[in-house]
């Protein structure tokens, strides 16, 4: 399989994935564009609370993740910040330890959810291998709604700096 390149990379940053109906799929390679085209015929898709769902705008609602104006997604997402690498003072998400994040609604008309998460280590002998799975398994369950959590643990593609976001490049002293 060749080595994808950062621009293929079907990581969290910037590719967030809509609600969907479906079973978790495994990472596509695919550009930001192709990704971007795929989540609008996706939402296109949803039914119209799921659409009002994923439109909804995060930034009113920040400080209560559990509040009902704010995404399942985006709860998911503040819970996965919240997590540290012990040897990094940056959370999993922004070093871009996150590879996809899936969720699928149990019951339709029910606020049921299992979340997918497929996530790397920044190396495989990396000291917190074990705490930090068990970590995003845990505050992700802790969220209202959600009723499943699936966690893989990948190594394809092996992790490198490029992953991080600007911001955590920056902390970090990369940029």
């Amino acid at each position: 399989m060749p080595n994808p390149s950062k621009e293929s990379l079907s990581n969290a940053e910037g590719l967030p994935q809509p609600l969907s109906e479906q079973n978790p799929a495994p990472i596509s390679h695919q550009t930001t564009n192709q990704a971007s085209n795929q989540m609008i015929e996706e939402l296109q898709t949803l039914p119209e609370a799921d659409k009002k769902q994923a439109n909804e705008s995060p930034a009113s609602s920040q400080s209560n993740a559990d509040s009902p104006s704010i995404t399942m997604y985006d709860r998911v997402l503040n819970a996965l910040r919240s997590i540290y690498d012990p040897e990094i003072p940056v959370d999993i998400y922004e070093l871009g330890l996150i590879y996809e994040i899936n969720l699928r609604r149990l019951v339709p008309q029910a606020e049921q959810y299992a979340v997918f998460v497929r996530m790397t280590l920044t190396s495989p002998n990396c000291p917190s291998a074990e705490e930090i799975p068990v970590e995003v398994k845990q505050k992700i369950s802790a969220i209202s709604g959600v009723a499943e959590v699936e966690l893989e643990l990948t190594f394809d593609p092996p992790y490198t700096t490029d992953m991080m976001s600007e911001a955590a490049k920056l902390q970090l002293g990369f940029m």
